[in-house]
């Protein structure tokens, strides 16, 4: 039988993000400052933010959000943008990461919609669910999740079992009818099974649990579970 919720990871799963850098993040918001009493450059920022990352790593069991990061960074100067913390977040992370769809990914999604099988994402990642939300409607051609969620909103990173725990309360499906899909065996696998959702290990084969290479082959087992 198939599941009725299926969740997924982001990164490495439904999409591969192309990281440019910090720099180029920053650089993408230095038109929005209005107020800079320091004459703050370039290099300045990025000193800054090398003192914020210095530190953030130290406490790897909970998610740092990107909005924490450019407030530090901006506020180490004084400097006053004529954005918001949301706007902010959105033009760093555009310029600082682009993003591409895995391979057969859309045609696996719009499978899962024609059989009303609901998905979601829980994702571990320093930005707003919002960001990644609106980030994923470009990136899947306006594709549209149940709901988005990333440990920026809610403090705990996977393999943390009460991010599965939230999305099955959000979903009102139980873990039996659940998979989780994603390409960590430490955080994807291994959160998802502490709460009794079949997981799906994704881009390597494994014997420990179900696995697939591509979504290609993911979609034809469905199929035959019809």
């Amino acid at each position: 039988m198939q599941p009725k919720l299926i969740t997924f990871d982001y990164g490495g799963t439904l999409c591969q993000e192309i990281y440019h850098g910090d720099r180029a993040g920053l650089k993408a918001l230095l038109p929005h400052i209005i107020q800079n009493p320091q004459k703050t450059s370039l290099d300045d920022l990025m000193h800054a933010a090398a003192r914020f990352h210095a530190t953030s790593g130290l406490h790897t069991d909970f998610e740092t959000m990107s909005i924490q990061y450019l407030k530090y960074v901006f506020d180490y100067y004084n400097i006053q943008l004529d954005v918001d913390e949301a706007q902010a977040e959105q033009i760093f992370y555009k310029a600082a990461i682009s993003v591409e769809k895995m391979p057969d990914i859309l045609l696996l999604l719009e499978y899962l919609q024609q059989q009303q099988i609901k998905t979601a994402v829980i994702s571990n990642l320093p930005l707003r669910s919002k960001t990644l939300e609106q980030r994923l409607k470009e990136c899947l051609d306006g594709f549209e999740f149940e709901f988005v969620m990333t440990s920026a909103d809610y403090h705990y990173k996977k393999p943390a079992s009460n991010l599965f725990e939230l999305a099955l309360h959000r979903a009102e499906v139980c873990a039996e009818e659940t998979w989780h899909c994603g390409d960590s065996y430490e955080c994807d696998v291994l959160g998802a099974r502490s709460v009794g959702i079949t997981p799906i290990l994704y881009g390597e084969a494994d014997t420990d649990c179900m696995s697939f290479q591509t979504w290609g082959q993911m979609l034809t087992t469905l199929k035959t579970m019809e």
